[in-house]
């Protein structure tokens, strides 16, 4: 043809030596002119070598060795863009000398594998020849022969092995080239994911994935580290050694990490971990490139090599700088492909495959797979960014980078937090950080325990103390804690000891205080010690003394003295009387009942008997008795006689035939009294009396005596007569209390009382009589003023018995429910603790000439003393209450005011001191100036202010009042200097000598309307003065009353005291408490000081440290200043305690009530000595013998 090259042109096509635009425009006409072809056969010589034999063939010689039929290229083979066209392609299967050609196995883009066995060695092999056999290119046999010199340079573990390359003659004789290499019949990595990945879903785990790419990179880097770019990695260039594709590597051990490193080529190491994967190996270097330095490239310029769907950036941009980074793009767009079962880019044209490559950012490939990590999915996306230096350095670096992965390391793909790196570490180490984690959740759980702990012991420590210092450690405030509880216990165990006290448990009591001793001791608290033991000193002084017992077989109900004092008769329900000698506790005598016989159904047994009544005739020669049986039995009492058994001297009817008539009347004897030796008085069955002359015992006359009203009346229950003998007194069911006469037995008086009279009294002075009775009352009546004057509760008990103490001024009563009260005489007040006893206790009798009683309970009957007064009644008052009451600066007077009038006192002698002067009774408060010097009493009146001198003055002196109108409280300074005066509404400030006002003026600027001042009082050094009005306070400048501050106390103040030292002050509360405040902040100190009514007043010791409030609910009560906790038993008295003043000395205090007493008491005593051990001896449990209080 005319435009056939000619033989030179054909000549320098296969030497080589054509230029770049000559060569490729002669390919492509020879591609496609058979007759070309034909001449370049011709042309082509044998020679020594497959690649230098084409190089020598001449342009003339171009043999035709070609055949077989003609077969397209496959749509995935590699394609070389700007190439010359494929030449048709023959099949049919070669004959190559020293090989059985088996089958083909394969072909691409430009080649074609056959299975063949190699028949020296007997070995299979796989025979890659050019798919256009002899007619191919020279560029391409070079290529193809470069391929095998590719293969033999870069060995390495998963780089396909080569054994041969060679030609062999084909048709025409002309040489044709193959290579004899590794046999690999496991497929390769693309076919195997579209077998297995219907829809591109993807195929591979991410491990699986990651250890594949790491051994493929590897190999790579191998090839890279001889010069070598493959330039066209794809899945179909990844074949498999196995065909069993996901069966584990027999060659390998699971997990075992080992290394297989090709040291004659100098690869990096490979590392094969996945034994469910065979070996993968790379092949197909046809397209490779060496690098500038290996100096061989056999691409024409211009033209673009590769996949489109692997092909890097530059790469499809033809691009001929390329290195490394190609190869590590198309690791990346395969590992892409496992992980999301589809290339980064596709399209249905490899043109517009290429175009995305090159302008479109590769998708992430969590969007395809959300579940693949996101480290691996940050080395896949490095792999593929577009700009060549933002890819890893090299294949090893890729390698590495999928190792620590799989490791669970951080990638250095992506930055990792703290946690992700932690969560690698743990996945990396799971021993270890079990380990780690479960001692972290011991820690945590001890801490969230200690942290409680912590937290509880700050804020119990914060109730009482500042931390000395936050930063000391948990065990300090462990200890702190445990230190509060005890504190808390010891307190509490001190306040049960108060209470069981007060309820009259005094030895379960005593018994506590011992134990807060205990505590307090192991506590190092000084201050608690010393209080407890205050306490059990002052406690102790309320046991009372030891009593005798008496015991019977059976129920004793009454019992009554021997005149002698030595001997105690007994009677009851046993039919018998005995008589005891009181020194040796021993019964002397028994006194028998005439036998009275009864029929029963076994024939006749003695009459059941129960005395009611018993007597002693003064002269101690008869005891009488009565009960049951209606009759009146007499005995000698015989003591002059040894018998022990006394027989009477005789029974007698005690009742009149006419009263024995009255139908349902009670025939029982219940009382009788002696009046003389000889004279006898018993009851009637009725309201009468019957005398008894017992000149002669055996023949006894008796008498009726009924009362004024008429025969026949409420039974006569209870008698008495006086020491003299001249009167009776007796009570009846109706409730009548009367006076007999005791010689003419004629009713003299009587008195409505309320109920059943079960026990009469009869003062030792003969001025009242006191009864009791079922109705829980002891009334006392006047029998001058024929009024009651007094009516005491026994606590809703059944009143069985009651009587006046012989030396005390004492009234003494018994109870149904075990229990002995005791009242002074005068006022009511009561005294000391109940005294207690097991079973119902009966009427008591005091033993002759002293305080001593008997008194029946349960099975005995016991010989007990009266308490000793633990105050002395400076004045009974007139039944109005007090107004106010000081001491004089040398303690030796004592003023008092009540609505009536004014007195003065001496503490000394608790006499009433005479006064020249008798003021009216106008005053609402009093107190002695506080000079020695100057002997007078300060009056606040309704009217304002006035003095008088004491003892001797003459009259009243008026002060003038400045506007104060109504003067109810006054204040002196100690150093005798001033007086502050509180009005309804204004203070003012007085000098104490001259009694000059310098000003007075409101505490506040304004008051609520109708609120009056209540208290007052003066810091020590006349600084400061304190005045309560409302709910509110004012603190006044002590020299010009101007307001210093004003604190809300919340609670009316009734009355108030600073201590010595001036920094505190007491306040008594309306709201039945007193409290200690800071004076300069008016924060609380300590607990309060409860009470069961309003406190309504205050004292406080001179050297600070009792405190004293008096309350409306009939107590005072001294405190300890340093813990505001009580020492010893409240001062009871019978009515609301308004006002207390402490006596210059401090060795006691004086109370006045709302019912006119004045009562001094003596300051607590000292703390009670001995050792803990002492202490528990003396108050410990201990089993009560019969001297010992029954509780």
């Amino acid at each position: 043809m005319s435009d056939c090259p000619d033989d030179t042109d054909l000549a320098g096509f296969l030497n080589d030596s054509l230029g770049a635009d000559r060569l490729a425009l002669v390919s492509g006409h020879v591609d496609g002119c058979s007759e070309c072809q034909g001449r370049l056969d011709r042309l082509t010589e044998q020679a020594s070598g497959a690649v230098a034999r084409y190089k020598e063939l001449s342009s003339g010689v171009l043999p035709d060795a070609r055949s077989g039929g003609v077969a397209s290229t496959p749509e995935d083979a590699t394609l070389i863009v700007g190439g010359k066209p494929a030449a048709p392609v023959f099949v049919g299967l070669p004959r190559v000398p020293g090989f059985e050609v088996l089958r083909e196995i394969g072909r691409g883009g430009m080649g074609i594998v056959y299975k063949a066995r190699h028949r020296r060695l007997n070995r299979l092999v796989a025979l890659k020849m050019i798919l256009a056999g002899a007619s191919a290119d020279s560029r391409v046999v070079q290529r193809f022969l470069f391929e095998g010199e590719v293969l033999a340079r870069a060995q390495h573990p998963q780089v396909v092995q080569v054994f041969e390359v060679d030609t062999y003659d084909g048709p025409n004789h002309v040489p044709v080239p193959y290579l004899a290499m590794e046999l690999l019949e496991g497929g390769s990595l693309s076919r195997k994911l579209r077998a297995t990945n219907d829809g591109a879903a993807p195929r591979l785990t991410p491990r699986e994935a990651a250890e594949l790419l790491e051994g493929i990179a590897r190999a790579v880097h191998a090839a890279h580290l001889q010069g070598i770019i493959h330039r066209d990695l794809k899945p179909g260039n990844i074949l498999f050694a196995s065909a069993d594709f996901g069966t584990p590597n027999p060659d390998l051990k699971p997990g075992s990490g080992d290394k297989k490193t090709v040291a004659a080529s100098g690869a990096s190491r490979t590392t094969l971990r996945t034994p469910n994967l065979a070996l993968p190996k790379v092949t197909d270097f046809g397209l490779a490139k060496f690098t500038q330095e290996s100096g061989a490239d056999l691409t024409q310029t211009g033209q673009i090599v590769g996949t489109p769907h692997y092909m890097a950036p530059e790469q499809a941009a033809g691009d001929r700088r390329i290195g490394p980074a190609v190869d590590v793009y198309a690791l990346g767009a395969i590992l892409f492909e496992c992980l999301a079962g589809r290339p980064p880019f596709i399209g249905t044209e490899p043109l517009s495959v290429m175009m995305k490559v090159v302008n479109e950012q590769p998708p992430d490939v969590r969007s395809f797979r959300p579940e693949v990590p996101r480290d691996l999915a940050a080395v896949t996306m490095k792999c593929l960014a577009k700009d060549p230096a933002r890819r890893y350095v090299s294949a090893e670096a890729l390698a590495d980078d999928l190792r620590r992965f799989l490791d669970d390391r951080p990638t250095k793909a992506r930055p990792v937090t703290n946690f992700e790196r932690l969560w690698l570490s743990i996945k990396r180490n799971p021993s270890v950080a079990g380990l780690l984690a479960l001692l972290a959740i011991v820690l945590c759980v001890a801490f969230v325990t200690f942290g409680s702990m912590w937290a509880r012991a700050e804020e119990k420590a914060r109730r009482e103390e500042s931390l000395k210092q936050l930063a000391e450690g948990a065990t300090i405030r462990a200890k702190d804690a445990m230190t509060e509880t005890q504190k808390r216990e010891a307190q509490l165990v001190f306040r049960r000891a108060v209470n069981w006290c007060e309820e009259g448990r005094l030895d379960e009591g005593l018994e506590l205080f011992v134990r807060a001793a205990e505590l307090a001791v192991e506590l190092g608290d000084e201050n608690l010690e010393r209080v407890v033991r205050i306490n059990l000193a002052a406690w102790e002084r309320d046991l009372p003394l030891p009593r005798h017992r008496f015991q019977h077989t059976e129920q004793p109900r009454l019992a009554a003295f021997h005149p002698d004092g030595k001997h105690l008769v007994t009677a009851g329900r046993s039919r018998e009387l005995y008589l005891w000698d009181i020194a040796s506790r021993k019964r002397v005598r028994t006194y028998k009942p005439t036998l009275q016989l009864s029929r029963t159904a076994l024939g006749f047994a003695p009459k059941l008997l129960t005395y009611w009544t018993v007597a002693v005739s003064p002269d101690g020669l008869t005891i009488a008795a009565g009960g049951t049986d209606a009759s009146l039995t007499l005995w000698e009492t015989s003591l002059d006689r040894p018998a022990e058994e006394v027989s009477p001297v005789g029974t007698f009817d005690a009742f009149d035939a006419d009263v024995r008539k009255i139908q349902g009347r009670d025939l029982s004897l219940w009382t009788m009294a002696f009046s003389t030796d000889r004279v006898l008085w018993t009851s009637d069955a009725a309201n009468g009396l019957r005398r008894w002359d017992l000149t002669d015992p055996r023949n006894p006359v008796s008498k009726r005596f009924v009362p004024k009203s008429g025969a026949n009346g409420a039974t006569l229950q209870i008698m008495v007569a006086s020491p003299d003998g001249q009167k009776l007194y007796t009570g009846d069911r109706a409730g009548w209390v009367r006076e007999w006469d005791g010689t003419t037995g004629t009713e003299l008086s009587r008195w409505p009382t309320k109920g059943w009279i079960t026990d009469i009294a009869l003062s030792p002075d003969g001025r009242r009589v006191a009864v009791t009775g079922p109705n829980g009352f002891v009334r006392v009546i006047d029998l001058v003023t024929s009024r009651e004057v007094l009516e005491l509760s026994l606590a809703g008990a059944y009143g069985n018995g009651v009587a006046f103490t012989q030396k005390q001024p004492f009234l003494a009563a018994s109870d149904g429910d075990g229990n002995v009260r005791f009242w002074h005489r005068d006022t009511g007040q009561p005294i000391g603790i109940p005294l207690r006893f097991h079973g119902e206790v009966t009427r008591m009798r005091f033993r002759p000439g002293t305080d001593e009683f008997a008194v029946p309970a349960g099975n005995s009957v016991y010989l007990c003393t009266a308490p000793d007064p633990p105050c002395d009644l400076i004045s009974a008052g007139r039944g109005v209450r007090i107004r106010g009451l000081d001491f004089s600066p040398t303690g030796d007077r004592l003023a008092v005011a009540d609505d009536r009038t004014f007195d003065l006192f001496d503490p000394r002698t608790r006499k009433r001191v005479p006064t020249t002067l008798d003021p009216d009774n106008d005053a609402l408060t009093v107190r002695f100036d506080a000079s020695a010097e100057r002997p007078r009493v300060f009056r606040g009146t309704r009217d304002g202010l006035d003095w008088f001198a004491v003892p001797n003055g003459k009259k009243v002196e008026p002060v003038p009042s400045l506007g104060l109108g109504r003067v109810h409280r006054l204040e002196p300074l100690r150093d005798g200097t001033a007086l502050f005066v509180m009005g309804s509404t204004l203070v003012a400030r007085y000098d104490a000598a001259t009694l000059k006002a310098s000003k007075s003026r409101p505490p506040a600027q304004t008051l609520p309307a109708g609120v009056e001042l209540s208290a007052i009082a003066a810091r020590p050094d006349g600084g400061e003065v304190f005045v309560a009005f409302g709910d509110s306070a004012a603190v006044l400048a002590g020299d010009t009353l101007t307001p210093l501050r004003e604190w809300a106390i919340g609670d009316e103040v009734l009355d108030a005291r600073y201590t010595p030292s001036g920094d505190k002050i007491l306040l008594a509360m309306r709201a039945n408490a007193a409290e200690l405040r800071d004076a300069r902040t008016g924060a609380r100190v300590g607990p309060q000081m409860p009470h069961e009514r309003a406190v309504a007043g205050v004292a406080i010791s001179p050297n600070g440290a009792i405190l004293v409030t008096a309350s409306r609910d009939g107590n005072a009560r001294f405190w300890d200043a340093a813990t505001n906790l009580p020492l010893g038993t409240p001062l009871r008295h019978a009515g609301p305690v308004t006002h207390v003043a402490f006596a210059p000395d401090g060795g006691h205090i004086a109370t006045g009530t709302g019912t006119g007493h004045v009562t001094l008491w003596d300051i607590p005593p000292k703390p009670r000595k001995g050792t803990l051990e002492e202490l528990r001896e003396t108050f410990g449990k201990k089993e009560h013998s019969e001297k010992a209080p029954a509780q």
